[in-house]
């Protein structure tokens, strides 16, 4: 007997634990392959709660698993990327999203498994093409997928023969109401432990199929799965901002709600998914399977999951309103959370960092931030220095102190994106990016350094109770206009991310050094010709330095389009 027990836990851990494998690969394969598609998806996330649940469908389908999609939106929402409400409507598509697992464990290729990660691994090894390999490793992540529920059922085989463990298996029956809630809080428990939906509703249907649980006992199970794999966004929003942490509340809530709903109903739902999922079957001649409870076990679950996750789904969306707000109240923002200690912050989650391609438009769009700030200081800039004496004490604080947090945000995206390279396994065309996102928030960092520099220049006059001609001062204020023009140029450019404008930003990078020197060689004549004062002398050479610095950084960044 006790070997018996133990050549089962050793087949069933293998292929749990193979079954899991071949999830991630699959998932980080898919990523590697649709990352572009997948930030799209998430960027076109808007308040609209159908829109919204249609990218949820889509984002989770990608990362095969709606546990990564809980922990990627307490992600965006702790980083205030995504506002509570789009985050619960994306939530709400990504239970259907979620089921695309299961109807891949349709396929019945469990037999050929061995042979498909055969084939995946040695084109993983050998191909070059970097495409390949990551189609190479979605096809490993399916084989090891089918081969660990071979093995999942192979671990079970041997106790058919066992009665006590088939009456033992056999009391989650889940005909009568008690039988069918211990059954969904059995689901429920073991998804929290494996912290995987999808690896419990594989072991729910090779039960079903090999005889050991009836086909209402594996829908229960299923049912419980989707409440057990919330704990990993629950897990995830420790630490988290409370608009976070309602997020995570949020998935849990959804689930709960449906499993409520459809509780008095379970055995009409239940005998409505076996009829339906027979239909299905009859269209795509499959074949009968004797042993089991329900003639098509696999394809019966995969059913009764979906409608379960669909008929929720239609159910909570016109309800997104009301929910948002009980959320709210639920879970208040804390006071000390609404205190901001720095006029600009960035707001990076290191949960991101799971989904390469989510976490490097989170970054990039850091670096959208840090522009804007630069733009900000200019203006201010341009602000104090048509005002001379009467400058704004104001604008001159916002300058300093935005200068110092950019400093901040330019290490936190550094440390961010160097995590993120750290982890390994990244396709070439995103290693790429972290390097040209590294440039890039070091370039804007200068930038405002340049500006402090331009504005403690022009304070050094105004200090010694100089002021600036007015040949002067319409320089400086050119000098300003073409600075933030060029600065919404080579914004527009990143976010276009489009090299072919990079000559352009060459072109006006040219004309504005030529002004400044323009610039530099008319204070040389007024020098000449004037007595000017050491420090207005020296001091506005130092202030045409800084332009021509910002004018150099700012083409710098434009060019990390083209290198690194």
């Amino acid at each position: 007997m006790t070997t018996l027990w133990l050549s089962f836990l050793s087949t069933l851990v293998g292929g749990l634990g193979l079954f899991l494998l071949g999830m991630k690969l699959l998932a980080e394969g898919t990523q590697s392959i649709a990352g572009p598609r997948l930030t799209r998806l998430v960027a076109a996330v808007t308040d609209n709660r159908f829109l919204a649940a249609l990218a949820g469908i889509g984002v989770t389908a990608l990362l095969q698993s709606s546990s990564a999609t809980s922990v990627m939106l307490v992600g965006f929402v702790n980083a205030g990327i995504m506002s509570l409400r789009q985050a619960v409507g994306v939530l709400m598509g990504a239970n259907i999203g979620s089921t695309v697992t299961a109807w891949i464990m349709t396929l019945n290729l469990a037999k050929y498994g061995l042979s498909i990660g055969g084939v995946g691994a040695l084109v993983f090894v050998f191909a070059r093409g970097e495409r390949t390999r990551y189609l190479a490793m979605v096809t490993l992540g399916l084989g090891l997928l089918f081969y660990g529920l071979q093995l999942m059922g192979e671990g079970f085989a041997p106790l058919q023969e066992n009665a006590a463990v088939r009456a033992t298996l056999l009391r989650f029956d889940a005909a009568d109401f008690p039988g069918f809630l211990a059954c969904l809080i059995a689901g429920m428990v073991f998804t929290a432990v494996i912290q995987s939906s999808g690896a419990m509703v594989g072991i729910a249907m090779t039960l079903v199929a090999g005889g050991f649980i009836t086909f209402p006992a594996a829908v229960a199970i299923a049912l419980g799965a989707d409440i057990g794999t919330t704990v990993t966004g629950l897990i995830a929003c420790l630490g988290a901002k409370r608009a976070a942490v309602r997020t995570a509340l949020a998935n849990t809530f959804i689930r709960l709600l449906g499993v409520l709903l459809i509780l008095p109903f379970a055995e009409w739902f239940v005998a409505f998914s076996a009829w339906f999922s027979g239909l299905l079957a009859g269209s795509m001649g499959l074949a009968a399977n004797p042993a089991a409870s329900t003639p098509y076990p696999f394809l019966s679950v995969a059913v009764s999951h979906t409608l379960f996750n669909l008929a929720t789904t239609a159910i909570d969306l016109p309800l997104l309103g009301g929910f948002v707000r009980v959320l709210e109240r639920l879970v208040p923002v804390m006071p000390e959370e609404r205190r901001r200690t720095r006029r600009y912050e960035t707001h990076l989650d290191r949960r991101l960092l799971r989904q390469p391609a989510i976490a490097l438009a989170a970054s990039q769009r850091e670096i959208g931030a840090m522009a804007a700030t630069c733009r900000t200081m200019l203006a201010d800039f341009r602000v104090i220095a048509e005002a001379g004496e009467a400058g704004s004490s104001a604008a001159e604080e916002e300058v300093f102190a935005l200068e110092e947090d950019l400093d901040v945000a330019q290490k936190d995206i550094s440390e961010f994106v160097t995590h993120l390279l750290s982890m390994g396994n990244l396709p070439g065309e995103d290693a790429l990016r972290i390097r040209r996102q590294l440039r890039q928030a070091d370039e804007y960092e200068s930038v405002s350094d340049y500006v402090r520099n331009a504005l403690k220049a022009f304070l050094k006059i105004r200090n010694a109770g100089e002021e600036l001609s007015g040949t002067a001062k319409g320089e400086v204020e050119n000098l300003c206009a073409k600075t933030d023009d060029f600065m919404r140029m080579v914004a527009r450019t990143l976010e276009r991310n489009d090299p072919r404008e990079v000559p352009m930003a060459r072109m006006v990078a040219e004309r504005h050094e030529a002004y400044a020197k323009e610039c530099r060689a008319a204070h040389m004549d007024r020098i000449s010709t004037t007595c000017l004062t050491p420090v207005k002398s020296l001091v506005y050479s130092d202030l045409l330095v800084a332009f021509r610095r910002m004018n150099d950084h700012l083409l710098n960044i434009a060019e990390t389009l083209e290198t690194v």
